[in-house]
């Protein structure tokens, strides 16, 4: 038998607590757990306060019977179609710096060409449906069709409605997997955990430009530990993942499993630039027009916005030295001294791997020489990137795209 003593010295542990939530509106409880509320919504949100007491009172009335407990991914999951929620603060900083790094990726993105800018409204819409349609979504193109563009449009929109996560080959850090990426961004919290965060919005996304350019294990690693993490979050399936790669690549899919990439992914194919978006550049640029016009010896290489970007940049020197027609010669230079965005060690590589092929064809047309023999790996690289060489998948051998 327990004696007094021992009962009070058990009893006294406990702490009465009174609520008075069913006087309803005349409850100071109710009153305040509202006030409180109003944090955890948006700030032009939080006169809703009320509504979303009620429906967290809803979801504890279904979870009660089975004892059920819900974390906040799960409360954000039932709750995001309702309420614009706001992110806890202490996740802020992380939130801000995922921001940051995504902001840089697409600023590095030419989303217009010498200031004109062409709107493709066909793609883009395409692209939004394939956005709601499937959880992943191809951009496939040709080197410098203009598919990192279309990305960065589809990002930017999202970038308005909250923390988007936009990744690309260059910037991905050599060390692998998540914790390479938290001590890249220098992140405070776990990737895990700032995932929440990023699912607040009705369609969540990541974006990756240039995922078949990756070619770091490292790299490789983080990527697909991340699309993993994402997959397996409570929003999950919310998620669409957004990625532009090369036409003629195939090796990226090999690297993501289904778990990933779904049973339908999506796909856009970005094309040569039309008829009408060519008349628009040579109305911005009548020194380009006798190159671009119909009948014109570089027509078919300016439906190629990378090749067209050169032509540009050939017309903006002639427009500010003369009034004279960009040539192939200007087009010729602009592929001679372009250094691929690496410097002038990259400039001379890519010049060395040019003047060797050039003289193999002078001495037998006919000949293709296989990569190695050209001298430079990283040159013959570079200059396929930029679709100005293509090299055969099987035998090695490496040609001129354009006979400019």
């Amino acid at each position: 038998r327990v004696g007094d003593d021992v009962l009070w010295k058990f009893l006294k542990h406990f702490v009465i607590v009174r609520f008075d939530f069913e006087r309803n509106e005349a409850s100071e409880n109710l009153q305040d757990v509202v006030e409180k509320l109003r944090n955890a919504l948006v700030p032009e949100d939080g006169g809703r306060a009320g509504d979303l007491w009620q429906a967290l009172v809803s979801i504890a009335d279904e979870a009660k019977p089975a004892a059920g407990s819900l974390d906040r991914g799960a409360l954000v999951e039932q709750l995001h179609l309702r309420f614009r929620l706001a992110g806890l603060r202490q996740l802020e900083p992380d939130l801000r710096r995922i921001h940051a790094a995504s902001l840089r990726v697409l600023d590095d993105i030419q989303e217009s060409l010498d200031g004109v800018q062409l709107p493709r409204q066909k793609l883009l819409a395409e692209a939004e449906e394939a956005v709601v349609k499937h959880s992943f979504v191809e951009i496939l193109g040709e080197p410098g069709s203009g598919k990192s563009a279309i990305l960065k449009v589809l990002a930017k929109k999202r970038a308005g409605e909250g923390p988007v996560l936009v990744l690309d080959a260059k910037r991905l850090p050599s060390a692998p997997g998540l914790e390479g990426l938290e001590r890249h961004l220098a992140l405070t919290y776990g990737f895990d955990a700032l995932l929440g965060e990023l699912s607040r919005v009705a369609n969540p996304c990541i974006f990756i430009d240039a995922l078949d350019r990756i070619t770091s294990p490292g790299a490789w690693t983080t990527v697909i530990d991340v699309l993993r993490a994402i997959r397996q979050s409570p929003a999950g399936t919310r998620w669409s993942v957004v990625v532009t790669v090369r036409t003629t690549s195939l090796e990226h899919q090999a690297r993501l499993d289904s778990g990933i990439v779904g049973t339908s992914p999506g796909r856009i194919v970005v094309g040569a630039l039309s008829d009408e978006e060519l008349a628009t550049i040579a109305a911005a640029h009548p020194s380009l027009a006798p190159l671009v016009r119909d009948g014109g010896r570089a027509r078919d290489l300016a439906r190629r916005l990378y090749l067209l970007a050169r032509l540009l940049r050939g017309a903006t020197r002639s427009n500010s030295a003369s009034a004279a027609v960009v040539t192939e010669i200007d087009l010729m230079i602009e592929m001679w001294t372009d250094d691929g965005g690496h410097g002038l060690e990259m400039r001379l590589k890519r010049q060395a791997v040019l003047t060797t092929l050039g003289r193999r064809h002078l001495w037998d047309p006919g000949e293709s020489p296989a990569a190695y023999e050209l001298g430079s790996p990283e040159g013959v690289q570079s200059l396929i990137a930029d679709d100005i060489l293509r090299a055969d998948p099987v035998s090695g051998e490496v040609t001129f795209v354009h006979d400019i």
